[in-house]
């Protein structure tokens, strides 16, 4: 993950002052997440966002998201494009499972935390996901026994 970071960074470094009209998001890259780890089990539940710009400027750019999941284990990151306008925020997730289903995510993003729900029958629920503005190659423990939306750990 830190090898991935610092390629992204990299890329960002190189690539920023030809981003510097753009509006959505302010900063090149910012990770959104609600992950943390049971204390009890060591389970990692949750979600997190990677947000970042890409774009050329003579073209319409686009905001990209790494979206991954924690059930247990961190899932392998599903890369997927995001429409922003303002500051409302709308994803469609595609997950390669056998039935190749989709879940969309609107909501708005802001500088401090993306918070939507999602609007497809699978599982609907509210999202918060509150920005790491120093993100690292770990997660935090689960205050209380709980969940990133609150739920208790067995």
């Amino acid at each position: 993950m830190r090898s991935l970071l610092t390629c992204v960074i990299g890329f960002a470094v190189f690539a920023l002052p030809m981003l510097a009209g753009a509006e959505k998001p302010k900063e090149f890259l910012a990770v959104y997440s609600n992950m943390c780890i049971s204390p009890n089990s060591g389970d990692l539940k949750g979600e997190r966002m990677i947000v970042f710009r890409s774009g050329h400027p003579f073209e319409k750019e686009k905001i990209w998201v790494w979206y991954q999941t924690g059930e247990g284990v961190l899932s392998e990151p599903l890369f997927e494009v995001a429409e922003i306008d303002g500051d409302t925020f709308r994803i469609d997730i595609h997950f390669p499972s056998p039935d190749k289903y989709f879940r969309k995510l609107v909501g708005r993003i802001t500088a401090d935390a993306i918070e939507g729900r999602y609007t497809d029958p699978y599982r609907s629920s509210n999202v918060v996901l509150k920005r790491d503005f120093s993100p690292e190659n770990r997660f935090p423990i689960c205050s209380s026994n709980a969940g990133p939306e609150g739920e208790r750990w067995p």
